[in-house]
């Protein structure tokens, strides 16, 4: 049975109550190098995975070096094993796939319960806008989304460039032309 409202410590505070809607943060760990455009759809495919089945999402980024999500668990899938899921699979992919040496991401991650509508809307805001705050001038990025019907990554042959941002395309949802998600559960 859920605990109707607790708060535990590890280095952090984390808050947990019964149907909370949380603001999540993830980091790369010290001396890791940015996110390639196939990690960071890697991490948009693992996020989006279980949509609808262990939480609803809200909104979500992912970053060159980090990743925000704003979501609401199900009954059953506490957040830390979400955060857990998300984290191992997405390194485990980026080592064995990518080259990468673990550990690929802080131990810890930032959470906080998201306390009224008007904190919901600021917040998803503010992860929305991650990307032309980082890059401004940037009119969409590929590796965010609203809701679980975000963008997965750049379509086919779409480079994202030196920097990061990617040159804008046309939005689409459900990403047609991006490659299936990878049939490992995160």
């Amino acid at each position: 049975m859920e605990r109707p409202f607790f708060i535990w410590r590890r280095h952090l505070p984390h808050w947990r109550a019964a149907g909370g809607t949380y603001f999540v943060t993830w980091r790369l760990a010290r001396g890791q190098a940015v996110l390639s455009d196939e990690e960071r759809t890697v991490v948009c495919r693992a996020i989006a995975h279980f949509e609808g089945t262990r939480y609803t999402l809200r909104a979500w980024v992912v970053m060159d070096d980090h990743a925000h999500a704003i979501l609401r668990p199900e009954s059953g899938h506490p957040l830390s094993r979400i955060l857990q899921s998300w984290k191992s699979f997405t390194a485990h992919v980026m080592v064995g796939e990518h080259g990468r040496v673990a550990p690929v991401w802080q131990e810890e991650s930032y959470d906080r319960l998201i306390r009224d509508d008007r904190e919901l809307d600021d917040t998803t805001a503010y992860v929305l806008g991650n990307p032309s705050r980082r890059w401004p001038g940037v009119e969409w990025y590929p590796w965010a989304g609203l809701g679980g019907r975000g963008n997965l990554g750049p379509a086919p042959g779409q480079e994202a460039g030196p920097t990061g941002p990617p040159r804008p395309r046309r939005p689409d949802p459900v990403c047609p032309g991006a490659p299936p998600r990878a049939t490992a559960a995160p």
